[in-house]
């Protein structure tokens, strides 16, 4: 870290700002949060539900539809819970997930339909006396029950597209967490670096005062107020990058005009302890992209078994009515079969491709699960390194820092040390609060990945 990054975190004077828990999660950083609005679930863009879906292992059933958390004049801040909510409501890659299921169920009529009759009419004779006119119906069977495979085969797809809509839920929830985390970070970050202009803001005039009194020189009064400087240009960054990242949330929630505003959170809340076999078969097990994989064998062995009837020959029957004008007048009924007979093509490519379409479907659900599992392990360990982090700042360098600032400035004000002491005094709090900082959003932005991964409603 740089000299103007570490005299940006010495914001915390106070000695109550490094409170210490059993759970090591209080620390100098708190924000102490509003209490939020009691709300029940939030509603998400339900994918339409035209045809009913076949019970899975997992389920793909959503949530019931809720009214928005009502704020009364008292609450203050967008909280977490607000703005999963609009997103869930809002935001544009639920109603295109939405949409594809919508177009999955009508692919699954549409398939399963059996074929319209046809209605044919001529005159074989067309002139004067010896004129015949007749009409008659034909009509196509298919047999084998491949109709009813068809619908079966595009029901599983109805289901992967339910699926896949809890998938993309979860994967915005998971993208407003982690910016929230972000930007709550950085909000903190503007509120540290406030607190370390007002140190400087103390250490500046203080130093001009043992000036004015004789007892240090220009060059240390200034080099205070250089410091002071650097306090406020960072404040002045840490200020630009919060604008930012709200304006990200709001992107992230799917409504890029809305206005954030403050947020209500606490960076050292605890979490869910983790168990890597525990997490890793839990997310293996309720991740939709398991499901998904798990639904394609299934719907790649109906298109096998789809394949192995083709060549079973579909027919079709046609019977009609013809009429002679001829005296003495002549009815004739009319009727034809017809039907392909399987010689040569008995769909044997389609046979073996559909063989290789279930074996394919199975090395897909395996490779998944292992992603899952790779993903599950590398979230768990960056977790378990944020959380080690924030235990050892707020449990040995935080309390350390904090007590040679306040030995280092009341020597200053005594006229027993130097300001170059006092100095590193600070710099060495500015980068023990920073780094505890960046571990409190890594542990949060980590944690948030892991419950994206585990598709959980509620988090924290």
């Amino acid at each position: 870290m740089n000299f103007l990054q570490s005299v940006a975190a010495s914001t915390i004077v106070a000695a109550t700002w490094f409170p210490m828990t059993a759970l090591g999660q209080s620390s100098s950083l708190k924000i102490q949060p509003l209490q939020p609005p009691s709300v029940a679930e939030p509603a998400p863009v339900l994918p339409p539900d035209l045809l009913p879906a076949t019970a899975l292992t997992q389920t793909t059933e959503a949530p019931e539809q809720v009214p928005p958390p009502q704020l009364t004049a008292d609450d203050v801040g967008s909280t977490l819970e607000e703005l999963t909510f609009l997103a869930q409501t809002a935001n544009p890659a639920l109603r295109e997930a939405s949409a594809k299921v919508g177009v999955a169920q009508g692919n699954a009529v549409q398939v399963g339909l059996a074929p319209n009759p046809t209605l044919y009419t001529s005159s074989p004779q067309w002139t004067g006396s010896i004129s015949q006119y007749n009409v008659y119906v034909g009509q196509d069977f298919i047999t084998a029950g491949k109709l009813k495979l068809n619908r079966a085969a595009a029901q599983r797809a109805v289901e992967q597209a339910q699926l896949d809509f809890t998938r993309t839920r979860f994967e915005v929830m998971t993208n407003v967490r982690r910016q929230f985390y972000l930007t709550a970070a950085a909000q903190r970050r503007v509120e540290v670096l406030g607190q370390l202009m007002q140190i400087a803001a103390r250490s500046r005039d203080l130093g001009d005062k043992l000036q004015k009194a004789g007892e240090t020189n220009k060059a240390d009064a200034t080099l205070l107020e250089i410091e002071w400087d650097k306090a406020e240009m960072a404040h002045l960054n840490s200020t630009a990058t919060l604008i930012a990242a709200k304006k990200q949330l709001a992107a992230v929630i799917g409504i890029p005009e809305h206005d954030v505003g403050r947020l209500v959170f606490d960076l050292a809340a605890p979490l869910p302890e983790y168990e890597h076999e525990a997490l890793r078969l839990g997310v293996v097990d309720r991740n939709a992209l398991a499901g998904i994989a798990a639904l394609d064998i299934r719907k790649t062995q109906i298109q096998l078994r789809r394949a192995l009837v083709e060549p079973r020959p579909n027919f079709n029957i046609q019977a009609g009515y013809q009429y002679s004008v001829e005296k003495p007048l002549q009815d004739q009924g009319y009727g034809q079969f017809s039907m392909a007979v399987p010689l040569w093509n008995r769909n044997q490519g389609g046979i073996r491709a559909a063989q290789a379409e279930t074996a394919r479907a199975t090395a897909t659900l395996q490779r998944v699960e292992n992603d899952l599992s790779q993903q599950a392990a590398a979230a768990l360990g960056t977790h378990a390194a944020a959380v080690e982090r924030v235990a050892v700042y707020e449990q040995r360098i935080l309390p350390k820092a904090r007590s040679v600032f306040d030995q280092s400035q009341k020597l200053f004000e005594q006229g027993q040390t130097d300001f170059l002491r006092l100095l590193q005094s600070q710099r060495t709090l500015v980068e023990a609060d920073l780094g505890y900082l960046d571990a409190q959003e890594a542990r949060w932005s980590s944690a948030a990945a892991i419950a994206g991964l585990l598709q959980v409603e509620q988090f924290p």
